[in-house]
């Protein structure tokens, strides 16, 4: 009967699978984030009473992996470069990594522009990247920039990766173009799926 008068926002308890031990929530939302309290109390004569409190969080995996826009279709060597990475919605918001060559560029050098939050409370994030092109980044001819949208540390990662390639003189109108692909490679892993409890 306890559990039967909880009627938070969020909380929708099946009481056919709940008993002293354990509580099973159906449709988990993100309402229903929030800290979790066991209480074990006795009778008398000692009428003492232990609890315990545990936090859960909810969290929203994106269906998409990050775009990143703003390329030209055509560079020369010394031009520059900026790139602009924005994550899919997510809860909590991605944290956005850039990599060169599947080398991790120090955010330093990169410009994080924060978190948009919609009003369904899921959230955006967005990082770009400045790059000034040098023959010595290319690596037989090619030159990899990716980002990459992690959550939880390593819990959840998706990754979406573009490829510059080299073009000499004879192939192409210019002196020395670098032709941007099309081509998108897009990569996902996960331990977890779109909408579960992930305790802390």
């Amino acid at each position: 009967m306890i559990w039967g008068a909880i009627k938070n926002p969020g909380i929708d308890i099946d009481l056919t699978r709940t008993n002293s031990n354990i509580v099973f929530l159906r449709t988990v939302a993100l309402d229903s984030a929030g800290n979790y309290k066991c209480q074990v109390s006795t009778d008398a004569p000692t009428y003492s009473c232990v609890q315990a409190v545990k936090e859960m969080n909810v969290i929203i995996l994106p269906i998409e992996g990050p775009q990143i826009t703003g390329g030209e279709s055509t560079y020369e060597l010394g031009d520059n470069i900026t790139l602009n990475c924005t994550s899919a919605e997510s809860k909590p918001a991605a944290n956005l990594q850039w990599f060169i060559n599947d080398q991790s560029v120090p955010d330093e050098e990169t410009d994080d522009h924060g978190v948009f939050v919609k009003k369904d409370r899921l959230q955006i994030s967005s990082k770009s990247l400045n790059l000034k092109l040098r023959k010595r980044l290319f690596r037989r001819g090619k030159l990899s920039l990716k980002c990459e949208a992690s959550f939880y540390g390593t819990v959840a990662t998706i990754s979406k990766e573009i490829t510059l390639l080299e073009i000499d003189s004879a192939s192409a109108c210019c002196c020395h173009c670098i032709l941007l692909l099309i081509s998108i490679i897009l990569t996902f892993s996960s331990s977890i799926r779109y909408l579960e409890y992930f305790p802390s």
